[in-house]
């Protein structure tokens, strides 16, 4: 398995990704898309503005309901991960607060054969392979032990 950037384990409840969705499916609801965005992307690193800019206009008019979905859908328990014994490449950026790191080493630590890869999101700004690299790169560490 690759798995790239997990938000939370089990439920979300309050989970930095899932307020974060929340927040911004009521933003979309109360002002907009295009106010919601530019709020969104004030101050962000412009490869991540660049990156939102292109994804929540594709939504269209269901781009609310799709974040809510995404702030309420629950994550893998680590009882289900633990059950999972194939080899399983996790990866985060360390510096990430919407995705931390501690949930990545939280689904690594349950599942039996997973390794951890790691990289920036700067790095991840400057190269946007770098986060797939580190994925692919912690699968197969994870595939050569058992």
């Amino acid at each position: 398995m690759l798995l790239a950037l997990p938000a939370w384990t089990g439920e979300p409840g309050d989970a930095p990704a899932a307020v974060a969705a929340r927040y911004s499916a009521a933003d979309v609801r109360a002002r907009g898309t295009e106010t919601a965005l530019a709020a969104a992307v004030a101050g962000v690193d412009p490869w991540l503005a660049a990156e939102l800019s292109r994804a929540w206009p594709a939504h269209g008019a269901g781009l609310a309901d799709s974040l809510l979905v995404a702030a309420d859908q629950p994550a893998p328990t680590v009882a289900d991960l633990a059950s999972l014994d194939v080899p399983a490449g996790v990866a985060c950026c360390t510096d990430d607060p919407i995705h931390p790191s501690e949930i990545a080493r939280t689904w690594v630590d349950a599942l039996p054969r997973a390794h951890l890869g790691t990289t920036t999101l700067a790095a991840l700004g400057a190269d946007r392979e770098s986060l797939g690299r580190a994925t692919v790169l912690a699968w197969l560490q994870a595939r050569s032990t058992r």
